[in-house]
């Protein structure tokens, strides 16, 4: 992180980059909503998901869940490997157009595979299959 936010400010991206450390959960959305790109250089998590359903590509490294990135709404870079971390952060910030289609496609999949309710009615439906078959 160090390294990343002395490129920043050697770069005068200052104050496009933020850096927020940890946010309240409450109003986790307010910053997704306010970003161009969601960006995770260490460890994936939920919060991946949230910055997709609020349509922001995503940039994350090939780790666990490193799925969340295939369908065309962002890149998964290679752990450590600062040149990948950069390419894949510079093709996002040079075209606005392709941020758009990947935040839209990033939204898609959520609803498609992700969405609560159809989750807990597959697994009624796996349940339910279990129980017929005892």
């Amino acid at each position: 992180m160090k390294k990343i936010k002395s490129m920043a400010a050697e770069l005068k991206l200052s104050p496009k980059v933020i850096f927020t450390g940890f946010v309240d959960p409450k109003t986790l959305r307010n910053y997704y909503s306010a970003c161009d790109i969601a960006v995770w250089v260490n460890n994936n998590s939920i919060s991946t998901m949230e910055a997709m359903a609020c349509k922001r590509p995503v940039i994350i490294p090939a780790l666990q869940l490193k799925e969340l990135a295939s369908y065309n709404n962002g890149y998964a870079f290679t752990p450590l490997n600062e040149s990948d971390l950069i390419r894949c952060m510079e093709k996002l910030v040079n075209d606005k157009d392709l941020r758009l289609k990947m935040g839209e496609n990033g939204y898609k999949a959520i609803v498609k595979n992700f969405d609560y309710t159809k989750i807990a009615k597959d697994f009624l439906k796996i349940a339910e299959e279990i129980k017929i078959q005892k």
